[in-house]
C-alpha cells in the first residue's frame, strides 16, 4: 500500500471513531489527506480558509434559492474545487521572495470539508479535523513506520 493509501485507510476508521464518540466528524477521507500535510501548515491554512470560503458562499446562495440535501452537498464541493483552482493558480507567485505555497489539500477536501463546517460548525470542526489528522499521522507512522520524511 502506498502512503496516501494507508493513511485514507486509517483516516476512514479515525473518522469513523471521532463521529462516533464526539459527535462531529470533518469528513470520512479529510483526515487521512490533511494528515500527510501536517508538516505543511501555509496548505492546512489554505484549505481551511477555502472551506471556510465555500461555507459563507453556499450560505448566501441559499438566502436566493433552495438548497438542501444533495444541491447543498454538491455545490459546496463544486465551489471548493473552483476556489481550491483559483487558489493553486492565483497564489502561485513568488511575493517578496517568500514563497508561501498557499495550495489547498486535495481538490475535493475543500468541498468535503466545507461540507461538514456547514452542518456541525466551523469551530468543532475544525477542532476535530486537527485532533484527527494527528492521530491519523501518528498511526500511519506506528503501525506502517511510513510518513512523509521517512
Amino acid at each position: 500500500m502506498t502512503i496516501v493509501e494507508q493513511s485514507v485507510a486509517v483516516g476512514l476508521i479515525v473518522a469513523f471513531l471521532v463521529g462516533e464518540l464526539f459527535g462531529v466528524t470533518p469528513g470520512m477521507v479529510v483526515p487521512g489527506y490533511v494528515s500527510l500535510q501536517i508538516d505543511h501548515p501555509e496548505r492546512l491554512l489554505g484549505t481551511v480558509l477555502v472551506a471556510l470560503g465555500v461555507v459563507l458562499m453556499v450560505r448566501g446562495i441559499s438566502r436566493f434559492t433552495l438548497l438542501h440535501g444533495r444541491r447543498r452537498f454538491l455545490l459546496m464541493v463544486i465551489i471548493g474545487f473552483a476556489l481550491g483552482f483559483a487558489f493553486r493558480e492565483v497564489l502561485t507567485t513568488d511575493i517578496a521572495a517568500s514563497n508561501p505555497q498557499f495550495r489547498v489539500v486535495g481538490t475535493i477536501v475543500p468541498g468535503l470539508l466545507a461540507s461538514a463546517m456547514d452542518r456541525q460548525g466551523v469551530v468543532a470542526t475544525s477542532a476535530m479535523l486537527v485532533v484527527s489528522a494527528v492521530v491519523v499521522r501518528l498511526l500511519v507512522i506506528t503501525f506502517f513506520a511510513s510518513g512523509p520524511g521517512f
